[in-house]
């Protein structure tokens, strides 16, 4: 494995970061306008939200890796790792993850619960993971699922939050101040108060991977079968 290289930065403008975050808002919205009457077709909704989030993670992938080639943005991967480093990596990393959200996510299933019967409120799962938990008609719908969740979300997540947010961040504000802001920002935008503190303790160790190996790989990697596993965790 070579040598660690620390993470350069991502210094533009602050006028072009809020454009960039504006375009990775509206092409969702653009995405669903565009292709609506063909999504609509698939009577399935599971199926339906599984292409319609696919073709949007698949642009914005297009769009994000795009603006990295024109932009000339600091490189992805300064350290260059081999196929077999990546799997170990990867492979440890997922179990380290496993046991920290497995620590963290007891207590706050307590504070959450006390939460909601103080402020009498209740959370709600993301469609995904309520559809898996009431069952799935047949087997496209499970593979649908798996392709969205565990190849294509990681992809596009990793580039945005652990590469551009994260790096943007950090021309802007301490290492630790740019850790701790990415990890609240990609938990928040999962919509999901359940597992809003797993999942920002998940972002906080996934950026303190990049930045041990300097490479973004076995951090799609670990992503991907922490979904994965997760997935079947949830149908089994």
């Amino acid at each position: 494995m070579k040598e660690k290289q620390e993470l350069g930065p991502i210094e533009i403008q602050l006028d072009h970061f809020f454009s960039v975050m504006a375009c990775v808002l509206g092409i969702p919205f653009f995405t669903d306008q565009v292709l609506g009457y063909f999504i609509n077709c698939f009577e399935d909704s599971i199926i339906q939200t599984c292409v319609s989030n696919g073709i949007m993670n698949v642009t914005l992938t297009v769009f994000l890796f795009g603006l990295y080639r024109f932009q000339r943005w600091p490189s992805i991967n300064p350290v260059k790792m081999g196929p077999i480093d990546c799997v170990v990596v990867g492979i440890i990393g997922v179990i380290q993850l496993f046991l920290l959200v497995w620590i963290i996510s007891t207590p706050w299933e307590r504070v959450l619960s006390s939460l909601q019967r103080i402020l009498e409120f209740e959370c709600q799962e993301q469609p995904i993971i309520i559809a898996l938990r009431k069952g799935l008609a047949h087997e496209g719908q499970l593979f649908g699922i798996i392709l969205l969740v565990v190849i294509l979300v990681p992809f596009f997540e990793e580039l945005l939050f652990r590469y551009f947010l994260y790096r943007f961040l950090k021309s802007r504000m301490s290492k630790l101040g740019a850790i701790l802001l990415t990890g609240f920002i990609f938990a928040l935008l999962h919509l999901n108060l359940t597992a809003f503190v797993p999942l920002w303790v998940m972002g906080i160790f996934l950026i303190s991977l990049y930045e041990h190996h300097g490479n973004l790989v076995p951090c799609i990697m670990v992503h991907g079968l922490f979904n994965y596993i997760s997935i079947l965790a949830v149908v089994f």
